[in-house]
Parts: structure tokens; C-alpha cells; sequence
């Protein structure tokens, strides 16, 4: 039974790093169950081989003891989450009444998905080709012109940007991608292009996000 779920195990870890708590038990037993092998088999003393391989793991785990046992975490490993928290809110409540996808930066698309009932385009979760191509999607839309989001992805309802995700750092200053379409157009003027409704702007000083509405080309007549 452990050497199959070892055998298994390992195979998801290899196959993905996302997997790797199915493999990491086999890598720590394995060796455990090889020293244990080799007490018995030299009749080294157990309290003698407990305490040695204690002092091999604590010394192992050094840089990890000294650096992140006591580090601060944010909030998702997101210093912007709690601004963005106040979005996926709001999407929770116009999901209810009027459901609809959201489009919306991959690392955004788990966050959305567990507080509203929202759909998006894709998440940071890649387990199959077909979801490959959805974050290709995204990315491909989120350095779209606004326009073409709305002519040719009429599906899409929401669209959730986050200044953070459209930026850059340099000299430990923060800045646009200026040259985005999503700036220019949603970003930069006073007043969003025909389509788009701003919703709400969320702004903590670490991040600035902005929600839209998007509404449907008029049916052609003729």
C-alpha cells in the first residue's frame, strides 16, 4: 500500500509542482524507513538514531526557521488583497441579481470565483490544455482594445483591473504600462470609452482597482 501511494505520489508531484504535497510524504518516509532499515540492520542504538535524525532535519530547516517561520504574511500573498477584497465583494452582490462573467486577471479568477457566484475566463488552477488556453485568452484580452472586448466577447459582463497588474516598479517608483490599451482607454481618461460603465474605484494607496460594467453592442437593425 505505501509503495504504491509512493509510486503515484511522486508521479503527480513530477507532473506538476502544484502536486507536490501527494510526493512529499514519500520523500521524508523514505529516507526514515531507510535509516530504520539500517538500525536494525547495525543495531545502532534508537534514542541514539531518533536524536541524530532530529538534529539532520532541524539543521536542514535552518534557513527556513530563521527567514519565514516569523515573517508577516499578507493577506493571499497579495499586499493589494484588501483593497480588491472590497471588489470581489461587489461582484458577490451583483452576481445575485445579475449573474454574468467577469473578466479579469488570472490571479484575480480564484479570489472571484469564491466570493461571488461569478464566472471568469480562467484561474491560476492549470490542469489541461484547455485551460492553457484560457489564460492565453485572458492575457490576450486584458492587452485588448476595450472595444474589441465588447464587439467580439459579448458573453463577458464584468471587467475587473487592477493598477497593480498594469504596472511596473522601477527605482521604487510605481508606474503604467502606458502603452496598453486597457490604460489608455480605462485608465488614463476622466471618462470610460461607450460601453463601459465604471461601477466602483477602490483605492488604498497599494493598489487601484475598477470595476465595470460592460454593456451589449445594440442588435444590428436592417
Amino acid at each position: 500500500y505505501y509503495s504504491l501511494l509512493a509510486v503515484f505520489g511522486i508521479g503527480l508531484m513530477l507532473a506538476q509542482f502544484r502536486f507536490y504535497y501527494y510526493g512529499l510524504f514519500a520523500l521524508v518516509t523514505a529516507g526514515l524507513l531507510l535509516l530504520e532499515q539500517a538500525r536494525r540492520r547495525y543495531r545502532w542504538h534508537r534514542g541514539g538514531v531518533l536524536v541524530a535524525a532530529l538534529l539532520v532535519v532541524l539543521v536542514a530547516y535552518q534557513p527556513v526557521l530563521r527567514h519565514r517561520l516569523f515573517e508577516i504574511y499578507a493577506l493571499s500573498a497579495d499586499p493589494g488583497y484588501p483593497v480588491a477584497l472590497d471588489a470581489y465583494n461587489e461582484l458577490g452582490r451583483l452576481c445575485k441579481t445579475d449573474p454574468g462573467i467577469v473578466l479579469a486577471g488570472s490571479d484575480d479568477g480564484n479570489p472571484i470565483l469564491y466570493h461571488s457566484d461569478c464566472k471568469v475566463i480562467a484561474n491560476n488552477f492549470i490542469l489541461s490544455k484547455s485551460d492553457e488556453q484560457s489564460l492565453d485568452r485572458v492575457q490576450r484580452l486584458m492587452n485588448s482594445p476595450p472595444e474589441e472586448i465588447r464587439e467580439h466577447n459579448p458573453g463577458i459582463k464584468y471587467l475587473l483591473l487592477r493598477a497593480n497588474r498594469l504596472g511596473f516598479v522601477r527605482g521604487g517608483l510605481f508606474g503604467l504600462v502606458d502603452d496598453n490599451p486597457m490604460v489608455q482607454a480605462l485608465f488614463i481618461p476622466a471618462k470610460p470609452p461607450p460601453g463601459f460603465t465604471l461601477i466602483r474605484k477602490f483605492n488604498s494607496g497599494i493598489d487601484e482597482v475598477r470595476l465595470y460594467r460592460i454593456d451589449p453592442e445594440p442588435a444590428a437593425t436592417g
